[in-house]
């Protein structure tokens, strides 16, 4: 085994940034449309960019965060009742539903291409992002979007009355579930939900009750993750107001319709108790979900347990605007550091065959566990430094990131300390001291955790001030081995002489036999006089388990039996207590 804090061995990387190089590429992975083309799901990606812009520590990253939203917001486009090859044929250069969004070099103008339609928008997200910018509204635009809404959602409405009137379930289903994605993609929360909950007794196959919790997550996760006016108390000076924000609108009657924790998980467990075995892409889905909602509830055990579950698959699911495959990564090692011991973080982390393949996506967070198993110390707390920031910016992890930092150096401490009697505080600040000006850990700091952890019971040991040393308290396996051996010994001495007693006793017909009857008889006196017992309780069960044999005393040469009283028959009689004493 490698000595504890060593550097060897171990490919240093040098950044762990996943956002501030390139925001476009990050953000990128969050958006994908449905296969057949009829709806883009931008909004995960959208409520990132509007968290970091709210939380990002430059004004260049925060001014590329909300210009990067507000051209997704505006750009896309899906087709319309016009064939394909029209189209195509039409305008060329138009873009394709079916592949992924990429953002254009300049904003697009208002007027969508010919042959396609605006997509939904959230125009209380549009007017929070132009204020921020300092940007016009575009008031024709908003208008148009406004009657596109109120057009779609009658034909919708249409539908789902055609559907009641002629008792079709199938088509009033798809009339509410498209009512509900409407109102979804417009930031009408409420009212998609109400339309959920509607559909809901009218999902009875396995891909329509996986879609249907799917979409339901996604307005859980709009309920409960924060907007930009979390009231974290670490958020930068960013000149965003922070009384109100582009998600105001969607989190209205937040308190008369928000789903609970307890009853999303309910709906995900069901849906996977549902889901088909071949179906590995919805399941992988649903635990990535599962483990999200364990993350939000501060449970990083459950939470760790469930991103370790998530295959890779993930990537082909209808859940990548909520998660993608390297947070399940980030996600799954980091709640594992903290809650796992070494021996779980090799089988279920480490060697893993399932989720090796999730782990390949994100070789930093690869770096860092195998950094911690193999107890170096220095390579990894650096890495997790470096890293920080970005984990700060993430939407799901950023109110757990300092805990886990905090946790996962403890638990380092635990395992420094672990093989030693004495551990020298200068050199196990050298190893523990790492990640710069922000992120670096001073002796002091290194005396205090210590202290604390010493008080809290997490190391068995004391602190010498005068030698800046740790001195655990180390128990001696061979003077236990000793004192175990020397107890047994005892009983065994004890245990041999009360044998040779007996055996001397009975010898000598020293030994009294009770009978049944005379058992009676001694407990009723230990019941008239309790106090007067001193332990006979057992010594009468003893007795009364005995076999009945005849009581002999020692009357010199002769032994006589005892028998009972005249006129008394012999197998009624009771002996009197003049008869027990003698």
């Amino acid at each position: 085994m490698s000595s504890p804090g060593s550097d060897a061995d171990l490919p240093v990387l040098e950044s762990c940034s996943r956002i501030s190089l390139d925001l476009e590429g990050f953000i990128s992975r969050y958006v994908w449309w449905q296969p057949n083309g009829s709806r883009c799901m931008k909004r995960g990606a959208l409520r990132r960019l509007c968290f970091i812009a709210r939380r990002a520590v430059t004004p260049e990253l925060r001014t590329e965060a909300l210009r990067l939203a507000l051209e997704l917001l505006r750009c896309s486009t899906r087709l319309s009742e016009v064939p394909r090859a029209t189209v195509e044929a039409a305008d060329p250069s138009g873009p394709s539903p079916s592949e992924s969004w990429t953002l254009p070099a300049r904003a697009p103008t208002a007027t969508p291409s010919k042959g396609y339609r605006a997509e939904p928008v959230d125009l209380g997200l549009y007017r929070w992002l132009a204020e921020a910018l300092g940007e016009p509204i575009d008031t024709d635009w908003v208008s148009s979007a406004e009657a596109a809404f109120r057009r779609d959602a009658d034909e919708r409405r249409q539908e789902m009355e055609a559907g009641r009137a002629f008792v079709i379930e199938q088509t009033m289903r798809a009339a509410l579930e498209e009512l509900a994605h409407l109102h979804y993609d417009y930031g009408h929360l409420p009212e998609s939900l109400k339309y959920l909950m509607r559909e809901k007794e009218k999902c009875s196959r396995a891909e329509e009750i996986v879609n249907w919790t799917l979409d339901l997550m996604r307005i859980f996760f709009e309920q409960h993750l924060p907007g930009t006016d979390d009231g974290d108390g670490d958020n930068d000076d960013t000149g965003i107001d922070e009384g109100d924000d582009g998600w105001a609108a969607s989190r209205s009657e937040r308190t008369t319709s928000c789903i609970a924790p307890r009853v999303a998980e309910q709906f995900l467990r069901r849906a996977e108790r549902n889901c088909e075995e071949k179906d590995v892409e919805a399941a992988a889905a649903l635990r990535a979900c599962l483990g999200l909602v364990a993350l939000l509830q501060g449970e990083l055990r459950r939470a760790a347990k469930y991103f370790l579950a998530v295959t890779a698959r993930l990537r082909e699911s209808g859940a990548t605007d909520l998660i993608a495959l390297d947070d399940v990564a980030w996600y799954g090692v980091l709640a594992s550091m903290v809650s796992f011991s070494r021996a779980e973080i090799k089988a279920l982390v480490l060697d893993s065959p399932s989720f090796k393949e999730v782990l390949d996506e994100a070789p930093h967070a690869k770096h860092i566990v195998n950094a911690f198993y193999r107890l170096r110390f220095t390579e990894c707390l650096a890495s997790l430094y470096r890293a920080r920031a970005d984990l700060r910016l993430d939407l799901f992890l950023h109110r757990h990131v300092e805990v886990m930092l905090r946790a996962i150096r403890r638990k380092g401490f635990v395992q420094y300390v672990s093989p030693y009697a004495t551990v020298d505080l200068r050199r196990m600040h050298r190893v523990f001291a790492t990640g710069g000006a922000d992120g670096g850990l001073s002796f002091e700091a290194l005396e205090g955790e210590l202290a604390d952890m010493i008080r809290a019971g997490d190391i068995h040991a004391r602190l010498d001030g005068r030698r800046k040393a740790l001195i655990t308290n180390r128990i001696d396996a061979c003077h236990e081995a000793m004192c175990a051996a020397l107890s047994e010994n005892d009983k065994a001495c004890f245990m041999a002489e009360a044998d040779a007693l007996r055996t001397a006793m009975q010898r000598h017909r020293l030994m009294l036999a009770v009978t049944a009857s005379t058992a009676t008889v001694l407990a009723r006196r230990a019941a008239a006089s309790p106090e007067s017992s001193d332990g006979s309780d057992h010594e009468l069960r003893r007795l009364s388990a005995a076999e009945p044999l005849t009581a002999h005393r020692d009357l010199g040469d002769s032994a006589q039996s005892w028998q009972p009283h005249e006129g008394a028959s012999s197998d009624t009689a009771d002996p009197s207590d003049d008869d027990i004493r003698s």
